[in-house]
């Protein structure tokens, strides 16, 4: 059974996942980018993006990764948890 501080740090990592996720979104939108185009610009398969926008998550996307999809979005990686801001 985790204790309360792991449940608390597990509840913030999930809330600033739905959030990147939705920042994610949001940009995507904003700059009419599709998530094929987003995949091809940064090296990965649609079904990678896709995964990003959804529940499938963004666990998996490596520091550099974040990075190279803030770059081709325009937005940069703010604080320790990696939230897209532009």
């Amino acid at each position: 059974m985790q204790n309360i501080p792991d449940l608390a740090r597990t509840n913030v990592l999930i809330q600033a996942e739905v959030y990147m996720r939705s920042l994610l979104k949001a940009r995507l939108s904003e700059m009419r980018m599709s998530q094929k185009e987003l995949a091809r610009r940064v090296g990965v398969s649609k079904d990678t993006v896709w995964r990003w926008t959804t529940d499938g998550g963004m666990a998996g996307m490596t520091l550099r990764r974040a990075a190279d999809v803030a770059g081709v979005l325009g937005c940069e990686i703010e604080g320790r948890l990696g939230i897209f801001e532009k």
